[in-house]
């Protein structure tokens, strides 16, 4: 069997997991990048120096992120290979998963009066949403999941990331 035969196994597994849609997506192109690179290999003879090699050429690409990403899902499949019967042990274990640091850029006040000005002649709910993401941080995913309490938004935070830093 290979590790490409495998991912394809493993992909139905990830289908029962009930992840959302764009998880699944995500995975499933995520496989593919996997699958060719090293899928061709036998299952059984994947060495940690094949996984490292795929995941340094993602790292060498600037692509730390998804090198780290794939090596999550390589570990998984593994996992899952080994409990299935077909390996002993799993190559991805002794890797290191590489470093990403995540940049992000900061909303300037003088950027964020250009966009909002570029709202135009939109209706006063989309000015006052942009407001409020403006003041409270929240993103539009927030927005969109807003409770309504008492005639007044109830922002709750999908993912918390901390405090809004607003620079002049």
């Amino acid at each position: 069997m290979t590790l490409g035969n495998h991912l394809d196994n493993f992909w139905g597994i990830l289908k029962k997991r009930e992840l959302a849609d764009s998880t699944l997506r995500q995975r499933g192109l995520q496989i593919g990048y996997i699958k060719d690179n090293i899928g061709d290999l036998l299952l059984s003879r994947v060495t940690i120096k094949d996984v490292a090699g795929m995941m340094d050429s993602y790292v060498h690409q600037g692509k730390k992120a998804t090198a780290v990403k794939l090596r999550q899902i390589l570990n998984d499949a593994f996992n899952e290979a080994i409990v299935a019967g077909h390996i002993k042990d799993n190559p991805v274990t002794p890797t290191k998963a590489p470093a990403n640091k995540v940049s992000r850029s900061r909303l300037i006040v003088t950027k964020y009066h250009q966009i909002f000005e570029a709202t135009g002649d939109q209706q006063q709910w989309v000015k006052n949403m942009f407001d409020l993401a403006f003041v409270t941080g929240q993103r539009r995913k927030d927005l969109a999941a807003m409770n309504i309490r008492r005639q007044l938004p109830w922002p709750v935070r999908v993912n918390y990331s901390g405090s809004l830093d607003v620079t002049a």
